[in-house]
């Protein structure tokens, strides 16, 4: 067993001060600890007790090793005698820092010498997760700001959308994303794009960098995941669906219909409306197409970008009926039974797309009277409601005629579109 007097000058303060309150190194060791603290057995039962008292478990009862073989028990032994040794017990903290004490030396100092300051890790961790709990409240209020739901801030935040919450970014990415949202046609306090922007262009007017949402950025993903929670978190869905929503996302359609949904395109030749005989006037490009296309009662697909044209506000748009459906099959049937003689109709091909907002917004517009089908299931619903929401004026297309789905109430639909009543009358006998 190692017994000596403490050496002139060296330490004896107690390791029960507070931990991390100790800056200085502790003088030279004596000399009964020299080599002791280079064993196996030295160096196994020192790092042990560092980790105890770091962890804030500094009574004497806490064990400092259970695992010592035999050449450390050994090493181990030397400072705590042969009783100890021998009886195959574990070591306490307590046992140690008498046993240190007993050649000379103070448990704390000597741990300082050897392996440098002690931490308080109790204190780092709460520490950190104070840091990290003031991230999340900067983000939530970053976001909630921007008029994002609870559910969907934290879906993001669960997710990691915006990274870690260890990350010191993340309150600085959700004011990025916030920047977004305010930006869009929509949004709060007055959006600065226009519906119809390319992505590119959103990109660069706010971050002065075309690509800062492209799909391989955080912040692109961010923004479309978002995008999608939100439109499904607002038609009452919940935070499963909404979940799913999100990860609808993470193709290359999904990619760029929730950037449609929100008034913004990819790019304006993706983006697409399919129209039958509207009577669209002006020469721009969808003008053009369309009159080419009524001469032979032939649908059409628009894209974003002939739609980008201003168009004169003349006469012939005004109280003009227009019909707006969901499914492209009703504008087939249009097509095939009714041809030349069928009104005007617009078909969203489900959630509307840049291209229809461009197309429906303008022509309500200019006067024209909006009537909006769709199935009537939840998903048809939705696209009802932000129809109408969205377009002055607008009501809903034959609401009494039966039928869930839009091919239940075809007869009615096209006894509308050529005026006729006994389609109407069919489809509400049959």
């Amino acid at each position: 067993m190692i017994v000596g007097a403490p050496a002139a000058g060296t330490s004896r303060v107690s390791d029960a001060a507070a931990v991390g309150d100790r800056g200085d190194t502790a003088a030279a060791l004596p000399s009964a600890l020299v080599g002791w603290v280079a064993t196996r057995g030295g160096r196994q039962a020192l790092a042990a007790a560092r980790l105890q008292i770091e962890a804030g478990r500094t009574g004497n009862r806490a064990r400092v090793s259970t695992d010592f073989d035999a050449q450390a028990r050994r090493d181990v032994g030397r400072l705590l005698g042969l009783t100890w040794q021998t009886s195959g017990r574990p070591l306490s903290l307590g046992q140690f820092r008498a046993a240190v004490a007993a050649a000379g030396a103070d448990l704390t100092d000597l741990l300082v010498h050897v392996g440098g300051p002690l931490r308080h890790r109790p204190t780092e961790r709460a520490q950190v997760a104070g840091a990290q709990a003031q991230r999340r409240d900067l983000t939530k209020v970053a976001l909630a700001d921007a008029g994002l739901p609870d559910v969907v801030i934290e879906l993001l935040i669960a997710r990691r959308w915006l990274g870690a919450a260890a990350a010191p970014e993340l309150p600085e990415r959700a004011g990025r994303l916030a920047a977004v949202l305010r930006a869009l046609p929509g949004g709060p306090r007055g959006a600065s794009a226009a519906e119809g922007t390319l992505l590119a262009t959103l990109a660069s007017d706010l971050f002065a960098d075309p690509h800062t949402l492209d799909r391989d950025t955080m912040l692109g993903r961010a923004a479309v995941r978002v995008l999608a929670a939100r439109a499904a978190a607002k038609s009452g869905a919940g935070p499963a669906v909404t979940a799913e929503a999100a990860d609808a996302c993470a193709s290359a359609a999904g990619w760029r219909a929730a950037w449609s949904a929100a008034g913004v395109t990819c790019d304006r030749l993706s983006s697409t409306v399919l129209v039958l005989n509207l009577p669209l006037p002006g020469s721009g490009p969808a003008a053009v197409l369309l009159r080419a296309a009524a001469a032979v009662a032939e649908p059409v697909w628009l894209t974003a970008r002939s739609l980008v044209a201003p168009w004169p506000l003349e006469a012939i748009l005004a109280d003009l009926p227009v019909r707006v459906c969901e499914n492209p099959s009703v504008v087939e049937s249009a097509a095939d039974r009714l041809g030349a003689d069928c009104a005007a109709l617009v078909c969203t091909y489900g959630r509307p797309s840049t291209a229809a907002w461009l197309l429906l917004t303008a022509l309500s517009r200019c006067g024209a009277q909006i009537l909006v089908s769709a199935d009537r299931d939840s998903a048809g619903d939705s696209i009802a409601r932000e129809l109408l929401a969205r377009l002055p004026g607008s009501r809903p297309w034959l609401p009494d005629a039966p039928g869930r789905y839009e091919e239940d109430r075809l007869p009615a639909l096209l006894g509308d579109l050529s005026g006729r009543a006994d389609h109407i009358q069919e489809s509400r006998n049959s």
